[in-house]
């Protein structure tokens, strides 16, 4: 559980569930040890998440030793049949056990211009030492199987695809809605929460909005939630600023950074419609957000977020300004197909909660055991 030191998007949600799985009382099928089991101290601020070089080298050093050292010593003292490893990489060296792998996407293949030449080489070569001849990877989607089979070239059979699931407990409501004046929020608005990676396309999605409201004529603002990407390389944080002064945007295009559950809530909650742009996802954790909100959802072509959503929202083609125009005046004008999407998100949802989620994870695990005690 060690990158929940750094982990704070996604993978983060997904680990931290996990945890919280791990130690409840909820039957199992099999014993399970977290490692490090003090969850509390990993999500507390340190210097792994700051952004300079030096603590990233650190932190990365620091991983290095964990994984390729303090773990195979866990292992041997404690001889479990499976480590799961849910951070992309299993230590190099052989171990007595089966290795189970978590990925989430291809983006380290799909963007390689994002990452430094040389820490490229290594991640990719200690992903496949890792992995060694008959590790076992767990992904997210099969839009993220088939790519991995692909990149990795491994067997079809060594892939696995679970869809994330998506809980269902929200924090207490926040009665207090001034903080939603303080930043600037006057009509209806658009939602869009995440990182300002260049892959979410925040950039296609501003120019986009502006063309609407020209051609609309309606009273709306869009709402960005989020932080800078972590690495300058990936980050389009300051190009959508730009674009929003450029384009006269001003008060319409808000930003209010990160913020809390219970804030998100509120968000989601006033939200016209949620517009997921990007290009490309392993999974797209935000459609289940926005169906467990009751969020009538807008989304890109792209093949993960398709395979999610079903066909609980409206899907424009991947970097279209037109088509994403035309699905935003749709939502806009037909109170009915808004409804509808909401009715068609809830039933979706049923179909990622977490005890549903860890049913298939135990079955799964016994069959990673069972193959290779038969092997």
């Amino acid at each position: 559980m060690h990158h929940l030191y750094v982990a704070q998007t996604g993978i983060g949600s997904y680990m931290k569930d996990l945890a919280k799985w791990v130690k409840s009382d909820a039957p199992k099928t099999h014993d399970y040890t977290l490692y490090p089991a003090d969850i509390e101290k990993l999500l507390k601020p340190n210097y792994r998440r700051k952004p300079w070089v030096l603590f990233r080298v650190m932190a990365q050093l620091e991983l290095l030793l964990w994984k390729q050292l303090i773990i195979p010593i866990k292992v041997f003292f404690t001889k479990p049949d499976i480590l799961f490893s849910p951070d992309y990489y299993s230590p190099v060296l052989p171990l007595k056990c089966k290795k189970v792998t978590v990925f989430y996407d291809t983006f380290f293949w799909d963007s390689p211009e994002h990452y430094g030449g040389l820490w490229l080489k290594y991640f990719k070569w200690i992903i496949n030492k890792g992995l060694g001849k008959d590790g076992q990877i767990l992904t997210i989607s099969d839009y993220s199987k088939i790519k991995l089979i692909n990149k990795l070239n491994i067997e079809n059979s060594r892939v696995t695809s679970l869809h994330l699931p998506v809980n269902l407990e929200r924090e207490e409501e926040l009665k207090n809605d001034a903080w939603l004046q303080e930043l600037g929020v006057s009509c209806n608005f658009f939602l869009h929460v995440g990182v300002f990676e260049k892959r979410k396309q925040l950039p296609f999605l501003v120019k986009s909005f502006a063309n609407w409201l020209d051609s609309s004529k309606e009273e709306f603002q869009l709402i960005l939630v989020g932080k800078r990407a972590p690495n300058s390389r990936f980050d389009d944080y300051d190009e959508v600023q730009s674009l929003v002064e450029k384009l006269g945007l001003t008060g319409k295009v808000l930003f209010p950074g990160f913020i809390s559950n219970s804030q998100l809530d509120q968000l989601y909650a006033r939200a016209f419609g949620y517009i997921l742009p990007s290009i490309n996802e392993g999974f797209g954790l935000p459609v289940l957000e926005s169906f467990l909100r009751k969020c009538p959802l807008i989304i890109s072509s792209q093949g993960a977020i398709v395979e999610v959503a079903g066909s609980a929202a409206l899907v424009f083609q991947m970097q279209d300004q037109e088509s994403l125009i035309k699905k935003m005046n749709l939502i806009v004008s037909d109170e009915k197909l808004r409804s509808d999407l909401i009715l068609k998100g809830e039933e979706r949802l049923a179909l990622f909660t977490l005890q549903t989620y860890f049913d298939k994870f135990e079955n799964y695990l016994s069959k990673v055991i069972m193959n290779d005690k038969n092997e």
